[in-house]
């Protein structure tokens, strides 16, 4: 988890080895098997293929029938199966990429930013493809549905640190809301036990002043966040109904729906950016 920018993606070409590492070595076992989602995958597709083309190709004991009862698992129907992937939309490439890789045999995924440009249907299929999976999955997503699902280890990167949290990241949540908590309560009872220069303590009272702000917008996001959930499980149950899709389109209540996701995201990573800040400001003052 991390803001964009913070070096998630780096990292995990690091661990592939597409980047040179400055210092340090990567060990691996000598059965390890690795399988690799970009955010850049149209550079890996061969644009003279169609997609039947390029699944047969990359699993030649496939018959055509299964080729196509995979490419079907991501939505690719009837005569979009001949569709050359030069042609192909961002969101029709994601799909192929995942559609060939949870074919892999490999025994470690490394997945990054999986379920952008995926619809609701192929995002759950993905989901549950990835849920019976019995290897290693490392993950960098925004989605947090998605990690609820899947981890069992959370990771942290922003500013230069990397924090690694041996839990799911539904208690990685948590655990951040608690040290927030138990923070608050500290500050309210700070005592100086040294004298300080002017300068020191206009220092330490800007930074006490930053701290009573970002712990009035932590609230606020906190706030914001939980009515997002409420609205996006309302959504969610909108969808789920088979009835509702008889007599009406769904696209406005799917494209409600992951504008709320995109801003629970969103949302959620200001919360831990301001959780960091407020952490570091902490120590300054206590």
């Amino acid at each position: 988890m991390g803001p964009n920018g913070a070096g998630k993606s780096t990292f995990l070409r690091c661990l592939l080895e597409i980047h040179k590492l400055t210092s340090g070595k990567i060990y691996y076992g000598p059965k390890t098997k690795i399988g690799y989602f970009s955010q850049n995958h149209h550079e890996e597709l061969d644009p003279s293929k169609n997609l039947i083309q390029t699944v047969m190709s990359a699993y030649p004991d496939l018959s055509e029938q299964q080729a196509r009862s995979l490419l079907g698992y991501f939505s690719f129907s009837d005569d979009s199966v001949y569709k050359q992937t030069s042609l192909l939309s961002g969101g029709e490439q994601s799909r192929l990429r995942l559609a060939m890789l949870v074919r892999f045999p490999a025994n470690s995924i490394f997945l990054d930013e999986p379920t952008n440009h995926l619809d609701l249907v192929v995002r759950d299929n993905l989901l549950r493809a990835l849920m019976e999976y019995e290897g290693s999955l490392l993950i960098i997503s925004h989605d947090p549905e998605f990690l609820r699902s899947l981890c069992n280890r959370t990771i942290s990167v922003d500013k230069g640190q990397i924090r690694d949290f041996n839990c799911t990241f539904e208690d990685y949540l948590k655990y951040n809301l608690q040290e927030t908590t138990s923070s608050k309560q500290q500050i309210g009872n700070l005592v100086f036990k040294k004298e300080e220069t002017g300068q020191t303590r206009s220092k330490r009272n800007s930074d006490k002043n930053r701290i009573k702000k970002i712990q009035k917008d932590l609230e606020q996001l906190e706030t914001k966040i939980e009515l997002l959930e409420k609205s996006k499980k309302n959504l969610e149950e909108v969808l789920a109904d088979p009835d509702f899709f008889k007599n009406r389109s769904y696209q406005l209540e799917l494209d409600n729906l992951n504008e709320t996701k995109n801003e629970i995201t969103r949302l959620t990573l200001e919360w831990e950016s301001l959780q960091l800040e407020f952490e570091e400001l902490s120590g300054t003052v206590n």
